[in-house]
């Protein structure tokens, strides 16, 4: 069962955390001023011609020159430049030492869902209300006119990690929420987008419960997140497809190692006869990488799913493997040869034989991942 959301006074106010047990470090919720201004929240003050601009929750500050006063005209760069512990991620969000917070959107579910707590690992990540931080730094960006109200956006926090391991902790959260509860998050950029957010009567967000869930630690191959990450961000069902099948080749050379390891070990072989096998095992054909992969990655679920589908008669890997690179074949390849067919979307109606691809794919590249990616703790 879940625990009561947890609320931030104002400085100098002690958070109300139950006793007795362990609580998210960061709040997903505030108790704002009147106006709901972040500074309400911060400790701001100008010493030796620098403003500081500390928040208590994380026990870190970031500075920038003096702006007369006047919230929200400091300049992003310049705080950037005065924090050497600040990273900016373009203007989708920031990392401060161990603490990052990204803008994220999935409509108006995302709110419903707050406050949500994944422990991943030995990392905590929370889906909540912007934070006073977050709100303060990129107020010279939010454009009021375009963006949606900062109540209105939420944000996922990743507390424990650094700039170096933030893209893998967020994507890897982005794709678990996904898969546990149907969540298509995208990230937000600040860049003025207009957005009609929907009104959502009964929405009292301190009558919801914190939800925790626990995931295995994030997934640091960053080139196959990306990808994946694409592929879900995708419209287009061919383009999603292409970027799931390149996370499958991706752990295609890495599912090698096995082999690899066993020629190593081979005492008898030369320097040059073993750079020779080597280069042999990677330069052998792209069908053999793709079947060797999928006959390790797709469990009878994601055979079944594909038979029904009609896209193999049989629900075996092997079938599974050809079928997918002769179709993939067909999306890259505008020619016309007897191995596979060429693969053209109409433009009025996109074929369902592609989306049913795009599915079984996600399902694979995901299970990709999972097998053979390396995992923080």
């Amino acid at each position: 069962m879940g625990t009561s959301v947890q609320r931030c006074g104002s400085v100098g106010e002690a958070t109300d955390r139950p006793k007795g047990k362990v609580m998210a470090r960061i709040p997903h919720e505030f108790e704002w001023g009147e106006y709901h201004d972040p500074e309400s929240l911060l400790r701001i003050r100008e010493t030796r011609g620098s403003v500081e601009v500390h928040w208590s929750e994380i026990g870190m500050a970031v500075y920038h020159s003096p702006t007369q006063g006047l919230i929200g005209y400091h300049d992003i760069d310049d705080v950037a430049a005065r924090t050497p512990t600040l990273t900016l991620h373009g203007d989708h969000g920031f990392t401060l030492g161990q603490f990052s917070e990204f803008f994220v959107f999935s409509g108006w579910l995302d709110r419903q869902l707050r406050p949500l707590t994944v422990t991943m690992g030995s990392t905590e990540i929370t889906l909540g209300e912007v934070t006073p931080l977050g709100r303060y730094l990129f107020a010279p960006v939010h454009e009021r006119k375009f963006d949606p109200d900062w109540d209105d956006l939420s944000s996922l926090r990743i507390w424990g990690k650094n700039a170096e391991r933030a893209e893998p902790c967020l994507l890897s959260a982005v794709i678990f929420l996904k898969k546990e509860l149907g969540l298509n998050f995208s990230l937000y950029p600040l860049e003025g987008f207009e957005y009609d957010f929907p009104e959502e009567e009964g929405l009292q967000k301190h009558e919801l419960q914190v939800k925790e869930l626990r995931a295995p630690g994030a997934i640091v191959d960053i080139e196959p997140l990306r990808l994946y990450y694409k592929g879900l961000e995708e419209s287009d069902d061919a383009s999603a497809v292409l970027q799931y099948y390149r996370v499958l080749e991706y752990y295609s050379i890495l599912s090698l190692h096995s082999k690899v390891d066993a020629l190593r070990a081979d005492r008898g072989l030369t320097s040059k006869d073993f750079l020779k096998s080597v280069a042999g095992l990677i330069e052998r054909d792209e069908r053999g990488a793709i079947l060797r992969v999928v006959s390790q990655i797709a469990d009878i679920g994601i055979l079944e799913r594909a038979k029904e589908a009609g896209l193999v008669d049989e629900a075996a890997p092997q079938s599974l493997g050809n079928a997918l690179y002769d179709f993939r074949n067909g999306l890259v390849h505008a020619k016309y040869d007897q191995r596979a067919a060429m693969v053209v979307e109409s433009v009025f109606s996109p074929s369902s034989v592609t989306l049913a691809w795009r599915r079984i794919l996600e399902s694979l590249a995901l299970s990709a991942m999972n097998t053979f990616g390396t995992r923080d703790i």
